[in-house]
Formats: C-alpha cells, sequence, structure tokens
C-alpha cells in the first residue's frame, strides 16, 4: 500500500507546530522520523492516524484521501498501553474484538501470527511474567492485527537495553519482510534509524519542517556497516541539522 502525507501545517493557538510537512511511503518500506524533542513528531502521528485534523494538507492511502479519519493505519505509542491483568493472548485480540469478532474468532486469526512474532507459548501468560522484549512484541502484534498494512510506530524500542535492542531491529526486519509490513517510526536514536530505515525524514525548526531527507542503501540493514565511516557521516551530517533545537531548547 501507499500512504503519502502532502504538504500537512497544524498549529496550536496560534503557534505554528508543523509547516507544509510531506512523506511518502511505499510497501513494505520502513521509514523513521527523526527530530528533538517539542518538534511536532508526534502530532505528525495523530494527523496521519487520524486523531486530529490538520490546518491545511492531506492524507492519502492509496489514493483515497484519509484525512481527519481513523482505524485506516495502525498506531503504537511510545508506551505499550497493554492491560497487565490481562494474558498475552488477550491483549493482542483486542483490535480484533474492537471490529467485531468473536473472542474464539480472533484467537483463530491471531495465535497464527505468534510464532512469527517470538510469542509462541506465552499465549497464557500475563505482561508482567515477560520479558521487556516479549512486551513490545506484544505491542506491535497487536499493532499489527489492528491494520496488516501500515504501522505507525511512536519509539517503539526506547525502553530496551542495547543488547536487547539490535536482536529486536533484526527481529522486526525480518517479520516486516515476510509480513509486507510498511512502517514509519519515531526515534531519538540516530543508529537505530540508519539500520532499520529505507529513507531517514529530518524535521528540524520552529514551526518543524522537513530539512533533509535521506535515502539509505540496503546495507545499512546490517551490522557491518554500522561500523563504517559512511555511518559515522550520516549521524555527523543529522547532528549537524538538529543541534541548533537542541541548543534552543537547552538540551544536550
Amino acid at each position: 500500500m501507499y500512504l503519502q502525507v502532502k504538504n500537512v501545517s497544524k498549529s496550536y493557538n496560534n503557534i505554528d507546530v508543523l509547516r507544509n510537512i510531506s512523506i511518502d511511503l511505499k510497501t513494505n518500506q520502513i521509514i523513521s522520523i527523526i527530530g528533538s524533542s517539542g518538534i511536532g513528531k508526534t502530532t505528525l502521528f495523530n494527523i496521519i492516524s487520524g486523531i486530529e485534523y490538520p490546518d491545511s494538507g492531506n492524507v492519502f492511502l492509496d489514493g483515497e484521501d484519509i484525512t481527519g479519519l481513523t482505524g485506516k493505519v495502525g498506531y503504537m505509542f511510545q508506551k505499550d498501553l497493554l492491560l497487565y491483568n490481562k494474558s498475552i493472548l488477550d491483549n493482542v485480540i483486542l483490535p480484533l474484538r474492537i471490529k467485531g469478532y468473536s473472542k474464539s474468532e480472533a484467537k483463530k486469526i491471531a495465535i497464527p501470527y505468534f510464532k512469527q512474532f517470538g510469542l509462541n507459548g506465552c499465549e497464557n501468560k500475563y505482561p508482567k511474567e515477560v520479558s521487556g522484549g516479549m512486551v513490545q512484541r506484544t505491542a506491535l502484534l497487536r499493532t499489527y492485527l489492528f491494520s496488516k498494512s501500515i504501522l505507525l510506530l511512536d519509539e517503539p524500542f526506547s525502553n530496551l537495553d542495547s543488547i536487547s535492542k539490535l536482536s529486536m531491529y533484526e527481529w522486526y526486519l525480518d517479520v516486516s519482510r515476510k509480513n509486507i509490513i510498511s512502517s514509519i517510526i519515531i526515534t531519538h536514536d540516530i543508529e537505530e534509524a540508519i539500520f532499520l530505515s529505507d529513507v531517514i525524514y529530518i524535521i528540524s525548526g520552529r514551526p518543524g519542517q522537513i530539512m533533509k531527507r535521506i535515502d539509505l542503501p540496503l546495507t545499512s540493514k546490517t551490522e557491518q556497516f554500522m561500523l563504517t565511516n559512511d555511518l559515522v557521516e550520516i549521524k555527523r551530517e543529522i547532528l549537524s541539522i538538529i543541534k541548533n533545537d537542541n541548543i534552543c531548547m537547552g538540551l544536550n
């Protein structure tokens, strides 16, 4: 599927937050959005998902104007938002139940994905009984079942340690390829964006605007690339753009 964000702008209380944002997401592509805290990244996700309406601009899905329409894409918030009094399986099937499937129907749909998402054997466990990585996989599977084509992921791996992150990156790339998932990821981790993404969009300024689009080589999705001079140059370019935002906001 093809998602297009076209010339989106948004303000609150006469203060411009986003200006003229345009993004193209193609089938089975992963895009990362990088920018300083408070730059408008979550606002952009809220607009893409239909939670908020832009002041101007539109969001299209396969040519259909979905501006202001919810339920068209999956949205995983920074917090996992799992129900800790329910089992992993009951958490996963929640979007299917909301869509009107019976509990038995929802389980039949969800259970075949447990192996692919690395959750086999965890169906009847509770979130507090599994690792942080398993909690993230649960949240990702739940988001996927809400919308199997396009996922918006807000800092999906931020709560994991460095070793767990690398494992999750490799796993998510494999799952995305096998299930033809297209993703837009918000992240503050530059190396994460480089490792995962086909394209990086850098949002900067007040109001937030796309200052740079970086198309990454396929080799970026390997551990070896993370040790090359090419990686260092890409990081330096990204940091040079967002540095002024951090200074203005008093961030180090």
